[in-house]
């Protein structure tokens, strides 16, 4: 039991201190209650905490963790600590051999949390801790905070572990597994001012049902050969042309992969967004707006099936161009040396990082040059330029890049009528459609966009206007954000609508490159329990810009060197805003239609739709070739042959390979942020930094979403997806109680529409913490504290 096991650790553990403490049965307390008071006042000293001892647990059968009462904090005088004893032993009274456990509260506590021994969901090899920095003990485990949480892989050499706390909390685990023999406990500590942790419980770590421990040896092997691929990835495919000494590999920087095709895609999922977007579209459409060529480096690498921007070539498509050598080295390797010194501004180095356009704030803002090496006239230079590239977006005409792109996405219908018909010609003709027209348009203006909001909140921040009035701005816009879930619930309302709600909605996914994800017009439960009143129809607000907005603006932009008048500006960021939502919803078209030719070719081959997921579309492609032949036709014979012979074994066998490495990578516990060889080891511990909707607070059972979900009812619960992706602007005609998601951040699409539908949301909780959300029984959100809680 809990109170012999930590009796036991203050005679053998050195490493740790365990407070002084006293514990007892329920039947010792029911008979001399005044001789147990008389021992805890001879034993311990100052505040006490209070706690179950029960038989069931703790155990190798389950932890019950959290099911029994304690009461911590109580002062140390018989009044007090009889009522608190009584609170304890009640619930235990039904086996009088449980035991209550009265210990000294832990002193000058600075951080708090648990470590777990493993990876409790994989049995990976990593020690796991959880650690809050407000100085109570109970915050991690209450659920009470957002907790930091920092990994450090078993076979790593304490020297390696940079943080000190980190550093001693390992250590110290390290002996209460060799005293306890064992490598799967799960251990509550506090960390004290001067160094000391206290041991406040060890218990058997309860692991997910069929997980077993994970060799040590095979994950040290498998990180060896991932060290050697990063090391490769500063001098390979062009790097040669790069401005930067080295570079950082990050999931949710620049185009935020991990938000768009999940942390683990599969294969299908990862090669398409590759070739649509992080091959070469991505730098391309940066060059039509002025930026830096970094032609032949692809924006995406995989390392074990994660998805990771090289954050290298990321800044050199942000430096403007025709930039010096000099000045575009300054500036990379300044912005690289900020994000490894900051590694928690990982999903925001376009905000906090790199500087990739001239706003009303620019000139104020010096944070950001700190880590630059610029002479003061190459920094002029440097100005002169981001100056002239925002000037040159802001433009307006029939040959701005902003309308060039707008209109090329127009084109996108027309460009994919004349796909053939067979299944993967057909699927390879819209992918191309989708990514000269589509994926190409889109990325264009979605840079326009993002140059707009950030005029849009400098001129906040410098008080031209207030956070209201840019609030009333956007509720202005009417976009597809905004239509589609209008849309259902008139759909939902009225059957006779349903059909043209799908003619243009029918083909989105949740998850628009995952093939397993169903489009809306595959999900039987669309328009299902839609309540029209969830989201109240209002007639759009016309905006207008008051005389002081309309001359603080025009001031700002004088000083910022903007050829633009506020009115204009407004024009701008509304064009670029709704024509973002308007080509996304248009490109997502073809793609998602391209998914479904990859589906019927692979049916006619015996691989069902899950299965072709494993494959690669260069895989898809060669096979295309292949049954192709000379004659450039699939014939249906060559099709019956196809499933007959023995050549549609190795497509099965290659998707078996594939499961097999994908639960092995599952053992590998990677890091968002990769800045050296070393953090594949001891990952920098990165507090996880939500974004709040609204201030609102509200109680409910989670409902878990993901792209195949069908027939489930979220009305009234807390709906948790993984990505803040606007294929999930459904939910908002359903009455949901709160909206979580695991990536994604205050400007992500989900955001925004929580905001406009006050739902409370917590966007970006990070995969531990949403993890325990998607887990628990009930979650309490309250928006305005910030605070989540799983029970």
């Amino acid at each position: 039991m809990k109170a012999e096991v930590l009796a036991a650790a203050r005679r053998h553990v050195r490493a740790v201190e365990v407070p002084s403490l006293v514990h007892f049965s329920v039947r010792e307390w029911r008979r001399r209650p005044r001789a147990v008071l008389r021992r805890i006042a001879a034993t311990v000293a100052g505040a006490v905490a209070v706690r179950s001892s029960a038989r069931d647990e703790d155990g190798a059968a389950g932890s019950r963790a959290g099911h029994y009462t304690s009461v911590l904090g109580v002062a140390n005088e018989p009044g007090a600590l009889a009522t608190a004893i009584e609170r304890v032993a009640a619930p235990l009274a039904a086996d009088p051999e449980n035991r209550v456990l009265v210990q000294a509260m832990a002193r000058d506590v600075v951080a708090s949390g648990v470590v777990t021994t493993r990876d409790a969901a994989t049995g990976a090899p990593y020690y796991v801790v959880e650690y809050d920095r407000s100085g109570r003990t109970d915050t991690v485990t209450g659920g009470l905070v957002v907790p930091t949480t920092a990994v450090v892989f078993r076979g790593a050499a304490a020297r390696a572990i940079r943080d000190p706390l980190l550093r001693r909390l390992v250590c110290a685990t390290r002996e209460v597994e060799r005293w306890r023999r064992r490598t799967s406990l799960e251990i509550e500590f506090a960390a004290a001012r001067d160094g000391r942790v206290a041991l406040l419980q060890v218990r058997p770590l309860a692991t997910a049902p069929g997980v077993g421990a994970a060799s040590t040896g095979a994950v040290a092997a498998r990180l060896r050969r991932l060290a050697d691929a990063i090391a490769d990835v500063d001098g390979h495919h062009g790097a040669a042309a790069l401005a930067g000494g080295r570079t950082i590999l990050a999931q949710m920087s620049d185009w935020n992969p991990a938000e768009l095709i999940g942390a683990h895609p599969s294969p299908l999922a990862a090669s398409l967004f590759a070739a649509l977007v992080t091959d070469d579209v991505w730098q391309r459409a940066r060059v039509r707006m002025g930026y830096r060529a970094v032609p032949g480096v692809p924006l995406m690498r995989l390392v074990a099936g994660r998805p990771y921007v090289d954050v290298r070539a990321s800044f050199n498509s942000f430096v403007p161009a025709g930039m010096p050598t000099r000045i575009a080295a300054a500036l990379v390797d300044g912005w690289l040396a900020r994000l490894h010194a900051h590694p928690e501004l990982h999903d925001k180095v376009e905000l906090e990082v790199a500087e990739t356009a001239v706003d009303f704030a620019s000139a104020r803002r010096t944070g950001a040059r700190g880590d630059i090496a610029l002479s003061r006239r190459d920094a002029a230079l440097w100005t002169a330029a981001l100056r002239a590239l925002t000037n040159r977006a802001l433009a307006s005409g029939r040959a701005s890049s902003l309308r060039r792109a707008l209109d090329s996405a127009d084109a996108l219908g027309s460009a994919t009528r004349t796909a053939p018909s067979a299944p993967l010609p057909r699927a390879f003709a819209l992918l191309d459609a989708c990514r000269r027209r589509g994926t190409m348009a889109f990325a264009v203006i979605a840079r326009h966009a993002f140059i707009a909001e950030t005029l849009l909140r400098s001129a906040v921040a410098r008080d031209a206007w207030t956070a209201a009035r840019l609030a009333a701005f956007r509720r202005s816009l009417t976009s597809v954000a905004s239509e589609l879930p209008r849309d259902l619930r008139r759909a939902a309302r009225d059957p006779a609508r349903r059909a043209q709600f799908l003619r243009r909605y029918g083909h989105v996914r949740p998850s628009s490159f995952d093939v397993d994800s169903l489009r809306y017009d595959q999900r039987r439960d669309l328009f299902r329990d839609v309540d029209a009143r969830a989201i109240a129809e209002r007639p759009r607000e016309q905006f207008v810009l008051t005389g002081g907005e309309r001359r603080a603006c025009a001031a700002l932009a004088r000083e910022a060197g903007l050829a633009v008048d506020p009115d204009a500006l407004l024009r701008y960021a509304a064009t670029a805003i709704v024509g973002r939502e308007h080509v996304k919803l248009a490109l997502t078209r073809p793609l998602s239609d391209a998914l479904e030719c990859i589906v019927g070719w692979a049916r006619g081959r015996g691989i069902d739709r899950s299965d072709v997921a494993w494959l690669t579309l260069a895989e898809l492609r060669r096979a295309g070739w292949v049954e192709r032949g000379s004659s450039g036709r699939t014939t249906a014979a060559a099709r019956r042959a196809a499933v007959a012979s023995p050549a549609c074994a190795p497509w099965h066998a290659i998707i078996e390979e594939r499961r097999t490495a994908r639960a092995a990578e599952r053992a590998l516990r990677l890091p968002p942020l990769i800045r050296d060889v070393a953090d594949l080891y001891v990952p920098p511990a990165l507090p996880a930094l939500p974004t709040f909707v609204t201030a609102r607070a509200v109680t409910a059972p989670p409902v878990v979403l993901d792209g195949a979900a069908s027939g489930v009812r979220i009305g009234g619960r807390i709906v948790c997806i993984e990505s803040a992706d606007p294929g999930f602007d459904w939910i908002f005609a359903h009455p949901i109680a709160g909206l979580a998601t695991c990536f994604g951040g205050g400007n992500s699409h989900m955001a925004v529409r929580c905001l406009e539908a006050d739902v409370p949301a917590v966007i970006g909780l990070g995969a531990e913490l949403f993890t325990r959300v998607r887990r628990a029984v009930l979650v309490e959100l309250r928006c305005a504290e910030r605070t989540v809680r799983a029970s």
